[in-house]
């Protein structure tokens, strides 16, 4: 099965569709059908993922269905790292998801008290891994191979990248680094 990662890799235009990503992730059967909703959220960056059955148990194998909600106020290009990011997380092992209501609150409770728990390290790591994870994805080396020449001399600025990728400028300057290939490439 190819990894998500290495499919997006050969992409040399940008931006890379978020439809593109889904279409991806249902073609791959984990999941039944991907539904993304702007919220009114305070963080721009926080998304929400919720992953439920439409049929009740026994039978609640399949349709597996996921909500993604993001934030209605942030910029375009979080929007888009957002939802990336949290379309990911339909190809987590099924432990990693929250599937319940229940799940999805403790979620919210346990993200309203994410500045104590920075200073533990583990929640704002794990984040940041994810953000980077859906780089790979929206940033393909591809793209980045005929891009980062010209960000090197000059001719391309990181507002133009930033612009075509339709993603935040501090979030593409990553992976515009020599040490993001190395990075991206460990994920195919």
């Amino acid at each position: 099965m190819t990894s998500i990662y290495k499919h997006f890799a050969k992409e040399t235009r940008l931006p890379v569709r978020l439809r593109d990503i889904q279409q991806f992730i249902l073609e791959k059967g984990v999941v039944s059908r991907i539904e993304r909703h702007a919220c009114q959220t305070k963080n721009s960056l926080i998304g929400i993922f919720q992953s439920y059955y439409d049929l009740a148990q026994p039978y609640c194998e399949h349709p597996l269905i996921v909500r993604i909600g993001y934030s209605a106020t942030a910029s375009e290009g979080a929007q888009r790292l957002v939802q990336a990011k949290e379309m990911l997380h339909s190809l987590d092992q099924q432990a990693a998801r929250s599937p319940t209501e229940a799940a999805v609150a403790q979620l919210i409770d346990d993200l309203l008290v994410e500045a104590a728990e920075r200073e533990i390290g583990l929640p704002a790591a794990v984040d940041h891994l994810n953000f980077l994870n859906a780089l790979c994805v929206l940033m393909p080396l591809a793209a980045l191979d005929i891009i980062r020449p010209a960000f090197k001399a000059g001719t391309k600025t990181l507002a133009q990248v930033a612009a075509e990728a339709r993603l935040p400028a501090h979030f593409v300057r990553v992976t515009l680094t020599d040490e993001w290939r190395e990075f991206a490439d460990k994920k195919q």
